[in-house]
């Protein structure tokens, strides 16, 4: 729990768990960004970055292939492919859905729901920092904040048609500012580290994280002064709007 709550937060805390029960002699969180950079987290667990797959592999090359690797989300499927028969290969797509259900990048998948397990997957759940990221009594500055970054599975566009003049407030992030046309809304938005999160959170009436590419592809937890707000019970606009394009699932806190 005394983790920084940034961004990987669900996925440092595997890598910090198998280190402190000694099951790891040492943990790398790998990432794509346009700068390349090394460094340790408070964890313990390195970070290193890398421009693109053929960078990684360069690098995997010449320090060697992991005993492990837990791939989260879609981009590290090139990785997960080529380290076939040198790593045991772990996917986190949360869902099994499309090509992953004939299992065929991973050796085990760890998944979000009972009804997803198989003889190759395992359950967990997604930890969240509560000792930094909790409600509070404080003025909502808007209605809600969509926090995914801008590529097409997380359906941008259906946020933004259903609350096209609705007169419903909200903040993208982290989105780059000429990605996504907001023309006609009451939308705002900010890129990577140009905004707390944790203070995103508790001025929005609603929180919204969508999944990528799932039955379920929209998760939403209200965090009005220090309560959960059912959005249905409340009729509010953006949820009667949101709702009909059958791309939600509620969850509680």
């Amino acid at each position: 729990m005394e983790q920084p709550h940034d961004w990987g937060f669900h996925i440092f805390a595997i890598a910090a768990y198998m280190l402190d029960r000694g099951l790891a002699d040492e943990a790398e969180f790998w990432d794509y960004r346009n700068d390349r950079f090394s460094s340790y987290h408070p964890t313990g667990v390195r970070r290193v970055s890398f421009f693109n797959d053929a960078d990684l592999e360069c690098y995997l090359r010449r320090f060697g292939y992991p005993d492990l690797i837990i791939n989260y989300g879609r981009f590290g499927d090139p990785i997960l492919e080529s380290l076939a028969g040198k790593s045991f290969r772990v996917h986190v797509p949360c869902a099994r859905t499309g090509r992953y259900l004939k299992g065929n990048n991973a050796e085990c998948f760890l998944v979000d729901a009972k009804d997803d397990l198989d003889a190759r997957s395992m359950l967990y759940v997604p930890v969240v920092h509560t000792g930094k990221i909790f409600p509070i009594e404080s003025d909502k500055e808007r209605d809600l904040i969509y926090l995914a970054s801008a590529y097409p599975e997380k359906r941008h566009d259906l946020l933004v048609s259903a609350v096209k003049g609705s007169g419903v407030t909200g903040h993208l992030h982290p989105v780059d500012r000429d990605t996504i046309d907001i023309t006609g809304t009451l939308l705002t938005r900010s890129n990577w580290y140009e905004r707390d999160v944790v203070e995103l959170l508790r001025t929005s009436r609603i929180a919204v994280y969508p999944g990528d590419q799932t039955s379920k592809s929209c998760r939403h937890v209200g965090m009005c002064r220090g309560r959960v707000t059912d959005c249905r019970q409340r009729e509010h606009p953006w949820w009667q709007a949101f709702s009909d394009t059958g791309h939600h699932r509620r969850i509680r806190l």
